[in-house]
């Protein structure tokens, strides 16, 4: 798994006794900015703590352990219920995420996405993503299940597993574009969980 940087800021909604959680929720933050930028940005805005972790091909940012911390990520009933992983790629195709796919070297090809152009999602932040996921799954008791639907099919926090935020929000596409990456990258790590 990537390296994990605890970021001390302290916002979130903390409890005085932990956390029970039915599944994780995977974002897209909503720009091309890099991991440790997006948390810091979520916690400039001073909005209680946006995600749980956020992920880039670096590593994993952790904002807010979720032994305690509520997020503040999809809204209510959702963020009692699931931890907030960000997934920081870009994936709009413009000036700043070209020259951030140059520095870092992503791996991403361009493809065609609700008539626009979008870029995939690159395979190592694919992998910290899952591994991160597991890690999560095994920590809280969440069943390692990825909800493969491409549509707002989750009208009630009552699932358990691995959601996206486009599951439960018929206007966000978070991740939409990045599914077949994703999956796979599940699957690796599925495999590996067999054989541990």
């Amino acid at each position: 798994m990537t390296p994990i940087f605890r970021i001390p800021f302290k916002h979130g909604r903390h409890s005085h006794s932990e956390r029970v959680w039915r599944g994780v929720m995977l974002h897209w933050p909503g720009g091309s900015n890099s991991a440790l930028k997006t948390a810091e940005y979520t916690d400039r805005e001073g909005s209680g703590g946006w995600y749980h972790y956020v992920v880039d091909e670096v590593g994993t940012y952790e904002c807010c352990d979720p032994l305690y911390y509520r997020g503040a990520h999809a809204g209510s009933p959702w963020n009692d219920h699931y931890i907030g992983v960000c997934i920081a790629s870009p994936i709009l195709v413009g000036p700043t995420a070209d020259q951030r796919i140059r520095d870092r070297r992503l791996e991403v090809v361009k493809k065609t996405y609700n008539d626009q152009t979008v870029y995939s999602l690159d395979a190592v932040i694919a992998a910290a993503t899952m591994a991160l996921v597991s890690s999560l799954c095994d920590r809280f008791g969440i069943p390692f299940e990825f909800h493969e639907s491409l549509t707002a099919d989750i009208d009630s926090p009552d699932y358990r597993g691995i959601l996206c935020h486009h599951h439960v929000n018929p206007r966000k596409w978070d991740c939409i574009p990045w599914m077949p990456e994703l999956l796979a990258a599940f699957d690796v790590e599925s495999a590996f969980r067999l054989h541990c």
